[in-house]
C-alpha cells in the first residue's frame, strides 16, 4: 500500500542548530500556537510559534527555501499526476515551532480539516533536533516518524494522513508548514 510520505534529510545539523538560535533570539515574534482555526488551544496544541514568510530575506528562509523546493519537485515527479491539477504550491507563510517538554500537537487532527484551510493539499515539517523518543505519529497508517535533525517530512493533507505529536520529555523544534491550491 503506498502511503504518499517523501521524507529526506534536507539540513544538516549546524543548520538546524543556527536555526533554533534564531528562534530563541526573536522572543519578540513569539506567541502562543494556534489550532487551524486561529484559535490559542494549549490543551490540544501546546507550542510556541514564529510566523515566517518565504519571501522574506532572513537566515532560516535562506537555508530552507530552496531544499524545500527541490523536494516538492521530487514529490511531484514521483506522482506525475500532480502536475496534471489546477495550479497548487507551497504557501509562502508557515510556522517555526518550539514545543516544550509534555508540549505538542496533542490531538489526531489533519491539515484541511476546516473551511479555512480546506485548500491546503500537502503538509511538510522539518525536525530540527533529534529526539529518538519524539516525532510524529500516524495511527491510521501504523507508522511514526522520529525526529531527526534535518529531516523533512511531505504528506497529503487530508484525513487519510490524520497525525498527532509523540510527546516526550524533551524540547522539539520543528518549521511546519503547507503546499496548496493557488
Amino acid at each position: 500500500m503506498k502511503e504518499f510520505f517523501y521524507s529526506e534529510r534536507i539540513l544538516k545539523k549546524w543548520q538546524c542548530k543556527d536555526i533554533i538560535q534564531w528562534f530563541d533570539d526573536h522572543e519578540g515574534k513569539q506567541m502562543k500556537g494556534v489550532v487551524n482555526t486561529g484559535v490559542v488551544m494549549s490543551s490540544v496544541k501546546d507550542s510556541t510559534d514564529i510566523y515566517m514568510h518565504l519571501e522574506e530575506n532572513n537566515l532560516v528562509n535562506h537555508y530552507i527555501r530552496e531544499p524545500l523546493s527541490d523536494a516538492f519537485f521530487k514529490y511531484q515527479n514521483r506522482y506525475p499526476i500532480l502536475g496534471d491539477i489546477s495550479d497548487w504550491g507551497i504557501e509562502h507563510g508557515y510556522n517555526l515551532q518550539r514545543y516544550k517538554p509534555d508540549g505538542g500537537y496533542k490531538e489526531l487532527h489533519f491539515e484541511s480539516a476546516h473551511p479555512k484551510v480546506c485548500h491546503r493539499l500537502f503538509a511538510w515539517m522539518i525536525y530540527l533536533n533529534t529526539d529518538w523518543f519524539g516525532g510524529t505519529r500516524f495511527p491510521y497508517l501504523n507508522k511514526t516518524f522520529a525526529a531527526k535533525a534535518g529531516r523533512l517530512l511531505i504528506w497529503p493533507a487530508a484525513f487519510t494522513h490524520t497525525h498527532a505529536s509523540q510527546i516526550t520529555k524533551r524540547t522539539k523544534y520543528i518549521a511546519t508548514g503547507w503546499a496548496s491550491f493557488i
